[in-house]
C-alpha cells in the first residue's frame, strides 16, 4: 500500500514539473508461449421460402468455406509455413519438430510433415522452380556443386551409393 501511495506522489510531483515531456525507461522484447488451436468452420444452409413458394424450387444457399492450403489435408498455411521456416532458415529437423509438437500436446509425425512440405512445394513453388531452370538453361554456363550426399531411395542405386548435388 505505501509504494502505490508513494508512486502516486512521485507521478503528481513529475506531471507538475514536467507536464508535456514523457520519458522512456525502458522498451523489452517479450515472448509468449506458442499455442495451438483447432480453427473449425460450421456452414448454415439456408433456403429462401419465398423463391420457393414462388417457383416450387428451393433456392439453397450456403456461405463461401476456404478452401484448405492441400487438399484433403488438416494443414494450415501457418502450419506448414512454420515448419518449412523451421526446417530450411533455421536448420531444425523434422524428428526435431515432432518432438516440439508433442511437447505442445500435436501427434503430429515427421512423415506427415514432408509429405505437406513436398506437396506445398509441387502446388506453390513449381512456378519459381520452372522460371529458376528456364534462367539457368538460357546461361552459357552452368556449375555445380559435388557433394556428395547419401541418398536411400534413389531409383537403381544401392541405399549406400555416393550421390551428387
Amino acid at each position: 500500500m505505501l509504494r502505490i501511495y508513494y508512486d502516486t506522489i512521485i507521478n503528481d510531483l513529475l506531471s507538475r514539473v514536467y507536464p508535456a515531456s514523457c520519458l522512456l525507461v525502458s522498451s523489452l522484447f517479450a515472448a509468449t508461449k506458442c499455442s495451438v488451436y483447432k480453427r473449425v468452420y460450421h456452414c448454415r444452409v439456408y433456403a429462401d421460402p419465398r423463391a420457393e413458394a414462388e417457383t416450387g424450387k428451393a433456392d439453397i444457399r450456403r456461405p463461401h468455406v476456404p478452401a484448405p492450403l492441400l487438399p484433403g489435408s488438416y494443414a494450415s498455411a501457418s502450419v506448414v509455413t512454420d515448419i518449412i521456416v523451421k526446417k530450411y532458415a533455421d536448420a531444425l529437423p523434422l524428428y526435431w519438430q515432432e518432438q516440439m509438437w508433442k511437447r505442445l500436446g500435436v501427434d503430429l509425425k515427421r512423415n506427415t510433415m514432408a509429405n505437406w512440405v513436398i506437396q506445398t512445394a509441387e502446388t506453390y513453388l513449381k512456378p519459381f522452380s520452372d522460371a529458376f531452370l528456364a534462367e539457368l538453361l538460357r546461361q552459357a554456363a552452368i556449375h555445380a556443386d559435388e557433394t556428395v550426399v547419401q541418398v536411400n531411395k534413389e531409383p537403381g542405386r544401392d541405399a549406400t551409393a555416393e550421390s551428387r548435388i
